[in-house]
């Protein structure tokens, strides 16, 4: 190997060794809004049994209440979103991101101040 050769190698590595620790870099991070309804808890509810006033002392005030009728009955809706974003780079050759996105609503039908079913939407 002659000398020159053997110079530009020793430069090259020299200037490539600042760079070695951060070629790669990856972020992710998450984010939730609104009411988990978790399923021990749906295990909990007894349609038929379960008070309104037990719902909402567990889960808190829903999302939106809908009026089903005069009478009071009324439909007790519960969102949760959950937002997952990945970000990764190889310095100066690659570059990705994703999002990953987790909506769910959980409706519980109350009649007399007693839930009478609930169910699930994803």
């Amino acid at each position: 190997m002659s000398r020159k050769s053997a110079t530009s190698l020793v430069a090259m590595t020299v200037l490539a060794l600042p760079l070695a620790g951060c070629l790669v870099t990856s972020n992710r991070s998450t984010s939730e809004a609104g009411t988990a309804v978790s399923s021990s808890t749906l295990d909990q509810i007894e349609p038929g049994r379960t008070t309104e006033a037990w719902l909402i002392a567990t889960l808190g005030e829903p999302s939106q209440r809908t009026k089903v009728d005069d009478r009071g009955d009324a439909i007790l809706r519960y969102d949760y979103r959950r937002v997952t974003r990945e970000r990764g780079s190889v310095f100066l050759i690659f570059s990705g991101r994703s999002q990953r996105e987790n909506t769910e609503r959980t409706f519980f039908e109350v009649a007399d101040g007693i839930v009478t079913r609930w169910w699930r939407e994803s």
